[in-house]
């Protein structure tokens, strides 16, 4: 069930988030297609987009800055480009075309609907458009020979008919020249000016649109990226450096610090045949994805209309030559494919084709030679990442429980302890500090717990302080202090180990980032430090669950951010162990749940507070600060 809930999350954190991944290809930066190349549905790029010679978009095509169009290319839909554009010879635009700067026309182009450019357009010979033209307010249109016009001609200073030219509407243009053969309908510079200023406004706003919605598409998808990394993996499902040969990936999240594929591997998805809904494969992957050439991805006869295959790079995905890809490709950083790649999606609920997509947040796209994206018949018009998610309910946990931790770690007599230390206790001057519970050091005496004021009870078994409730042990105190604490202190290093030997349900989670997460019970490993920033960490789940946190480098909790205890989850039952060599730091009014296991030391600065225990191998320092131990029962 641990994976269900996360997706389940993931659901909800994408539908507040406002993703609208309609196209085949979206580039945070900048996007270049080989020659021959094909894209079946939208592409947009938040900066430049070239086609090469013969390239295809059967959509919709959003430039952020220029585009340049290789001759014979084809744009099926409209086409916008917040900077100028050149369109190559025997180019085709089936609806219409927009630039925020100048833009050329070759020979032969055809512009099925409408011209708007924010300065000068020059228009080769014998190109069409079918509807209106109109240049930037103080710029001029030159139409070669032959060149047609359907509708109005409309330039902001000189408008220019080459031999033969003709435009079947008002020409509006100051001067107007026309040369030999050239014709015009309707008349010369008839409501000229509002003819431009309308057509202007229209282009401006349209252009500042898909510029808005491009921004907004690469910040969502950002969140997206991060969101999808935050989906959990079992162990069984952590995938190999390098994956050769042929591999099987039944349903469920998978994850790799690196993955590599070696030339000429199949990679087979087979259905789950014991649901009805569909499948969904989630691959994340830290850093990058190389597949390499001739991999083959497949679907077995199981796999049902409406699944689901997500790649979900932290940094770049390259793809061999000659591969086949199926499914969404999300990367952080760029993409790029070798020549004749393929790439298509699975058939949605509705048994229509759908195209797939590439998508990067921060590099470029740049498909090799003769790439195809998508079938004739596919959907982008569908957003790719929407039916994707609407899968995700359905989803099974993958074999095994992801939520089992085992037991809860036995602290053994350390487990009577608020706060343990074997250097020391130190309490800053600050007023505020109150501690619920005993602490206790050892092997040192009791001059290494400092700030407390305390005093000796009449046995000198222990002492007590204002700031405690409850009773001071140390070492060098009467017996049977001192062999009572050593006890204490190796239940304490057993209770480590036990923690640090658990075997995890997920690995290097976020990151290392977990706040904002919402966790079930599990063990969660990590090789690195861990953080709680810029959102407080909720974990949910019943009064028996355990949560053990396997920390190879250090912890630390942001200033005013919250560990949450959901539903029926206890404090008893949440485990810290952190072997970094800075240990643990919680910052000022941080609120911890939980048993602190720590092999260095635990500083708690001002006003943070602790439902829990800090148990540390070294040192506690503590600054006015509420610790409360957690009820047995």
């Amino acid at each position: 069930m641990a994976l269900i809930k996360n997706l389940i999350l993931i659901l909800a954190l994408f539908a507040a988030s406002g993703v609208q991944a309609s196209s085949t290809v979206f580039s945070g930066a900048a996007v270049t297609m080989g020659a021959n190349s094909k894209v079946h549905g939208d592409l947009q790029a938040a900066s430049a987009v070239t086609l090469g010679a013969t390239a295809v978009v059967t959509g919709d095509l959003a430039a952020g800055a220029a585009v340049t169009l290789g001759a014979t290319s084809t744009v099926g839909g409209s086409l916008s480009a917040a900077d100028g554009g050149t369109i190559g010879a025997g180019s085709i635009i089936g609806r219409d075309l927009t630039t925020g700067g100048a833009v050329t026309l070759g020979a032969t182009t055809t512009v099925g609907e409408n011209l708007k450019a924010g300065a000068a357009i020059l228009v080769g010979v014998k190109s069409e458009i079918l509807g209106s033209l109109t240049s930037g307010a103080a710029a001029a249109v030159g139409l070669g020979a032959g060149a047609f016009v359907g509708v109005d001609a409309t330039a902001g200073t000189a408008l220019t008919l080459g031999a033969g030219a003709r435009v079947v509407g008002n020409a509006c243009g100051t001067p107007l020249a026309l040369g030999a053969g050239a014709s015009h309908g309707i008349g010369i510079n008839v409501d000229c000016e509002a003819s431009q200023e309308n057509a202007n406004s229209n282009a401006i706003i349209s252009l500042q649109d898909k510029k808005a919605a491009g921004i907004a598409q690469k910040v969502a998808l950002s969140e997206l990226q991060e969101n999808l990394a935050g989906i959990l993996s079992i162990p069984a499902n952590e995938l190999d450096a390098t994956l050769s040969g042929e591999i099987e990936l039944t349903p469920g999240a998978y994850h790799a610090t690196a993955l590599t594929t070696a030339a000429g591997t199949t990679l087979t998805f087979k259905g789950d045949t014991e649901i009805v809904g569909p499948d969904t494969w989630l691959v994340n992957v830290d850093t990058f994805i190389a597949f390499g050439a001739n991999l083959i991805m497949e679907l077995d006869s199981n796999v049902k209309a409406g699944s689901t295959i997500i790649f979900n790079a932290g940094g770049y995905t390259t793809i061999g030559a000659d591969s086949k890809i199926i499914g969404d490709i999300l990367a952080g950083s760029y993409i790029n494919t070798g020549a004749g790649t393929r790439l298509t999606g699975i058939n949605n609920a509705d048994n229509d084709a759908t195209c797939g997509s590439m998508s990067t947040i921060s590099g470029a796209v740049t498909l090799g030679a003769g790439n195809i994206l998508g079938t004739a018949s596919c959907l982008s018009v569908t957003p790719n990442f929407e039916f994707v998610f609407a899968a995700v309910n359905v989803m099974p946990a993958p074999s095994g429980n992801a939520s089992d931790a085992g037991a809860p770690v036995d602290l053994g007599r350390a487990g009577d302890f608020a706060i343990l230390a074997k250097t020391g206790i130190s309490r800053t001057n600050a007023a505020g500090t109150l501690i619920t519970g005993d602490i206790g050091v050892s092997p040192i005496a009791r001059t290494a717990i400092t700030g407390f004021s305390d005093v000796l009870d009449s046995t000198n078994v222990f002492s007590k302080s204002i700031y405690v409730v409850g009773d001071i042990y140390a070492a060098d105190m009467a017996p049977p202090t001192p062999s009572n604490m050593t006890t204490v202190i190796s239940d304490m290093e057993t209770a480590y180990t036990d923690a640090a030997g658990r075997s995890p349900t997920a690995t290097e989670l976020g990151a290392g980032e977990i706040g904002g997460m919402d966790l079930v019970a599990g063990v969660y490993k990590w090789g690195t430090d861990v953080s709680i920033n810029g959102s407080h960490l909720t974990l949910t789940g019943s009064a028996t669950d355990v949560w053990i946190f396997q920390i190879s480098g250090n912890f630390t909790q942001a200033s005013g951010l919250q560990v949450i205890l959901g539903d029926a989850a206890q404090a008893k039952n949440v485990f810290w162990q952190v072997g970094g060599v800075a240990g643990v730091t919680l910052d000022t009014t941080a609120s911890l749940q939980g048993i602190v296991l720590s092999a260095k030391a635990i500083v708690v600065r001002t006003g943070a507070t602790v439902n829990g225990r800090l148990l540390s191998q070294t040192a506690v320092t503590l600054d006015a600060n509420v610790v409360t131990e957690p009820p047995a029962t």
